[in-house]
């Protein structure tokens, strides 16, 4: 029983953790672009928005690809989700004002 791993640092919990992270992250561009592209939105800081998603769902296909799945990931990519959606409209305001010039 010392061996024995709690459940939830299982590989297919991290498996199905990182799959999770690449669907919210295609979601979430797909929502952003569907924001800049039919209501309006400012281009440039909503594409700025994108790249922390862009860059995970991309790690976490590249992981799966590779059979090198770890919980780590997941809560990484859900602590960054969860401060990026927080912050969003901060982000947006601080990227507008930084492009507009």
């Amino acid at each position: 029983m010392e061996n024995e791993q709690a459940p939830i640092f299982s590989e297919k919990y991290a498996i199905t953790g990182t799959r999770i992270v690449i669907i919210f992250s295609v979601i979430f561009i797909f929502m952003k672009l569907f924001a800049i592209f039919s209501q309006g939105l400012w281009l440039i800081p909503n594409l700025i928005i994108c790249l922390p998603a862009l860059i995970l769902g991309y790690t976490g296909f590249w992981l799966l690809q590779n059979n090198k799945a770890h919980i780590g990931f997941v809560v990484f990519s859900l602590i960054v989700f969860i401060l990026v959606r927080l912050y969003e409209e901060q982000m947006q305001l601080y990227f507008y004002q930084m492009f507009q010039a």
